[in-house]
């Protein structure tokens, strides 16, 4: 900030730009006295994290109301956040491998699972399957 004039590599000529594509920026800036100064940096793609999982059972019912839940392709620095519907409710918990036992069986359908995926960016992947 504080130059009177600014180039990108891009052509753009803004003190600030919005990028889509990984790649190598550079920015010359131009002060009131003709100094000339050039910065580049280097914009990496952060790639999503798998929230891909597996299940333990395929059905549920009221003697075997217990399911297991894996993380297939865990990876370090992921925080991994699963949540859970019931009948009446919804339960969320954390870890790469879950057992989640449902309490509310009443009337059959369909329950969803939900596990989302997030790495120290901020960037996130979530995966929903039904049970």
């Amino acid at each position: 900030t504080g130059a009177v004039a600014y180039l990108w590599n891009t052509g753009q000529q803004t003190s600030d730009i919005f990028v889509k594509t990984p790649g190598n920026y550079s920015l010359t800036a131009f002060n009131q006295r003709g100094c000339i100064k050039t910065k580049t940096v280097q914009v990496m793609e952060d790639a999503l994290p798998s929230s891909e999982f597996q299940l333990s059972r395929t059905a549920i019912d009221a003697r075997n109301n217990q399911l297991g839940c894996i993380v297939l392709y865990p990876e370090s620095d992921v925080e991994y956040e699963w949540l859970i519907s019931e009948q009446n409710s919804t339960a969320t918990k954390q870890g790469k491998q879950i057992i989640h036992t449902y309490t509310d069986l009443g009337i059959s359908g369909l329950y969803d699972i939900q596990l989302t995926a997030t790495n120290l960016n901020g960037c996130f992947s979530t995966t929903v399957k039904q049970i």
